[in-house]
């Protein structure tokens, strides 16, 4: 995530929390042992997803102050949970290969 003048206010990963064992850790992910089928939801039941998206560890790591007007540089579109985030906290573009800049306002949110 970079600030209005260009300066790199947070980066993002994703995956499970800091400090917690990672996904690919032997027995941290619950889908990997539980029978959710294949294209089941990622944010309920057994098979809960306990990686977090880059975009809220970026958020989660800037400081407030600075995020209203930044931009995020991001691999893909984002999904609803980052995008509503994003939007409330104040980033005014996200940018993604194949993609320029776009209004958060008016592109993502539309």
């Amino acid at each position: 995530m970079a600030a209005a003048d260009h300066r790199i206010l947070s980066t993002g990963y994703n995956g499970a929390p800091s400090g917690a064992p990672g996904c690919l850790t032997s027995g941290a992910c619950p889908r990997a042992f539980s029978d959710v089928p294949p294209g089941a939801p990622y944010d309920s039941g057994a098979g809960t997803c306990i990686a977090v998206h880059a975009e809220a560890n970026a958020l989660a790591y800037a400081r407030p102050a600075m995020i209203l007007g930044a931009t995020m540089y991001i691999t893909t579109w984002p999904c609803d949970d980052c995008r509503k985030e994003m939007w409330r906290l104040g980033v005014d573009r996200a940018i993604w290969p194949g993609e320029t800049a776009n209004s958060m306002v008016t592109t993502l949110l539309t």
